[in-house]
């Protein structure tokens, strides 16, 4: 048996095909979206077929009838039927039962072939299981009390054991401290109990209360409906059943290429993975996590294979997320980050439509009436960014340095060293080449760096390091190959390894983190956005009519 994927078989390789059917014994095509997804291929095959009188199988990709594909086939309307159940049960086992059964109608052999299987639409998997649980099975199990995050998976992935990838997401997960709940499906938008799909109202709620406190989607595309037949936005384009869960939801990137491809390229993913992974689930507003997996021919068959540095990135941020549910608001440590661009006194908190001043202040209003703990507000946004900026930010020209002493937020330059080792090679290289040996030599008073803040409880008012210097520090402020600063570093390690952040929230427009060097989308370990704060909730309020941002 020789077997190929259509999407794959360049024109070299389909005439070395044509040319062989003389040689097959039967020729079977799937196709998803039928004759027309590959109709140079399947014209051809067909013909080849005919003429040499192989038996010829056209079979559709997605479940029900195709009468133009039914019309190509030249075997029995029975066998043809069989075929096909065999091939939308799928699997492993049924596809041996199919190769039986055709080489015995067709060859006349006695092989002997069980009916087609019926195997389950979603279930709960165990790595290293071949039978699918249930939750109540998967409930009984023994496991830790970390906060429990689900993944989504296709079926097709589960059927053929293309599973590598699923228990690296599972490694990321429990190296993190979670608990992982991976289950598979063949589609998110079969309606179940709960106002709830089907395979999330079986594998991930009990008895009403929803297990996971997060979860993770490997599933392209978006579920919700963005548009109607007319071309205009339907009313209900938003994902409700996602609303109803109250938990959130990441997406995992398999990325469709290989590694090397990736590694290679500066925008990280190619334009299809960037539709189908990144922005139709920002329809449904899934969180966009870091690529998991990439495709590989591995002994000539395409497997996703996993990551395991950016699994166990996305089972950090995963885990953190769900640690956001599972923990008192009194408790919880927030970060409201303002920009300062350009870096004087005058320009703390800018952005382009939106009162900084008094947003902030209605934010940690609505935080305290939310149970957070905050402390004493000033009266007015005004009286907010004064006093922000009388404790000292980042304006040379007016900070002091009893200033920089008495600020809350503050590093010593030895746990800066310590963060400092912990990031990759590339990126301290970058840095030192750049702004020499840690910790730099701005913002620093004796021994400790200096970052602009205020303490409210448990929220930090604090301000975006500098990135632009010199003579036009404005000009570099969007370089994407200028190594941010130690100060600009030691900041976001900061906030996550002692400040313990909880969330950061960033407020204005725009911020420099999203411009620093790295790919645009789908980033390694070694560009800085990822490096210096991927692992920590990101809440970013920002302009929605600037589609140039």
């Amino acid at each position: 048996m020789e077997a190929h994927n259509p999407i794959r078989v360049d024109q070299e390789l389909l005439s070395e095909l044509v040319d062989s059917v003389p040689d097959r014994w039967a020729i079977c095509l799937r196709l998803l979206g039928g004759r027309r997804a590959w109709e140079s291929g399947f014209d051809r095959l067909r013909s080849a077929a005919q003429a040499a009188h192989v038996p010829f199988l056209a079979i559709p990709g997605e479940q029900g009838q195709d009468l133009e594909l039914e019309a190509a086939s030249s075997v029995a309307p029975e066998l043809l039927r069989s075929a096909t159940t065999y091939l939308d049960q799928g699997g492993v086992g049924n596809l041996a039962g199919l190769l039986g059964q055709l080489s015995d109608c067709l060859r006349g052999t006695s092989i002997g072939a069980p009916p087609p299987t019926e195997l389950p639409q979603h279930g709960i998997y165990l790595p290293g299981q071949s039978t699918a649980l249930n939750l109540e099975q998967w409930l009984a199990l023994p496991r830790g009390d970390g906060p429990v995050v689900a993944i989504a998976f296709y079926r097709a992935h589960w059927m053929s054991g293309n599973l590598d990838f699923v228990d690296g997401l599972c490694r990321g997960i429990v190296a993190a401290g979670g608990e992982a709940l991976p289950f598979f499906c063949y589609s998110l938008r079969d309606p179940g109990p709960h106002e709830l799909p089907a395979a999330v109202a079986d594998c991930l709620v009990r008895d009403g209360a929803v297990v996971p406190q997060a979860l993770v989607m490997t599933l392209s595309f978006s579920v919700a409906q963005v548009q109607v037949d007319g071309g205009t936005v339907a009313d209900e384009w938003t994902s409700r059943w996602m609303t109803k869960l109250d938990i959130p939801v990441l997406q995992a990137i398999t990325v469709t290429s290989t590694r090397s491809a990736w590694e290679g390229s500066s925008a990280g993913l190619a334009p299809l993975d960037v539709a189908m992974q990144v922005a139709l689930p920002e329809f449904d507003g899934r969180i966009i996590g870091p690529p998991v997996s990439f495709k590989e021919q591995i002994d000539g068959t395409p497997r996703y294979v996993p990551d395991e540095e950016r699994c166990r990135a996305l089972g950090r941020l995963a885990v953190n997320h769900a640690g956001l549910g599972r923990r008192a608001n009194s408790a919880k440590r927030i970060a409201l980050v303002l920009s300062s661009y350009p870096t004087k006194n005058a320009r703390v908190g800018n952005a382009v439509g939106l009162d900084t001043p008094a947003s902030a202040l209605h934010l940690l209003q609505r935080l305290k009436d939310e149970g957070y703990e905050v402390g004493s507000l000033p009266a007015t946004g005004d009286d907010l960014i004064q006093s922000l900026i009388e404790a000292g930010v980042y304006d040379r020209d007016y900070l002091s340095g009893a200033q920089m002493q008495a600020a809350p937020a503050r590093v010593h330059r030895d746990d800066y060293q310590i963060a400092w080792e912990r990031l990759p090679g590339a990126i301290r290289t970058e840095v030192s080449e750049r702004w020499g040996s840690p910790p730099g030599k701005l913002y620093l008073d004796g021994n400790r760096l200096h970052f602009g803040g205020l303490q409210f409880g448990n929220v930090l008012l604090t301000v975006q390091p500098p990135r632009g210097f010199g003579d036009n520090p404005i000009a570099i402020y969007h370089d994407p190959g200028l190594a941010p600063t130690h100060h600009y570093v030691a900041f976001y390690r900061w906030l996550e390894e002692s400040y313990q952040a909880d969330a950061i929230i960033h407020l204005g427009k725009h911020g420099t983190l999203e411009w620093l060097p790295g790919k645009s989308v789908g980033m390694s370990n070694e560009c800085f956005p990822d490096a210096l704060a991927a692992a920590v909730p990101w809440f970013y309020p920002f302009v929605v009519n600037d589609p140039g941002e």
